[in-house]
């Protein structure tokens, strides 16, 4: 069961990688939360593949962390919405390797919206003949 859902997450990071030309891609930290079989909060490192990279939008996520302090269960695989800022994230939503919700931040290559006027062209110069 394990083994197919890390697949399953697999297959969708990769589907979102390539649909679209402005994917952006999170590097951070999550934390899922919520006892469950016996376990307890665990913080971990995850990366993400986001459906945009562009600042200030909404987004959608499937990403995979490894939980280095859990007793049980050192991966995860997720998929999430969440929120981009300029060159950041915030994500939360549903590990289904831990079975928690999870909550993810961490940094994101994003591309402004607005970028910075061109510089303008030099004025013409009076030459005398």
């Amino acid at each position: 069961m394990i083994k197919r859902l890390l697949i399953l997450s697999l297959f969708i990071f990769g589907l979102v990688t390539q649909a679209q030309a402005g994917v952006g891609v999170l590097f951070g930290v999550s934390f899922v939360f919520g006892i469950s079989q016996g376990q307890s909060n665990d913080f971990g490192i995850t990366i993400k593949a986001l459906s945009d990279d562009e600042d200030d939008t909404a987004v959608v996520a499937a990403g995979v962390s490894y939980y280095p302090f859990a007793e049980v269960k050192k991966f995860g695989a997720d998929l999430s919405a969440g929120y981009l800022f300029k060159n950041g994230a915030v994500t939360g939503g549903w590990d289904f390797l831990q079975w928690k919700p999870q909550l993810a931040v961490g940094y994101v290559d994003t591309e402004d919206d607005n970028p910075a006027p061109a510089a303008p062209a030099p004025p013409p110069s009076s030459e005398e003949t």
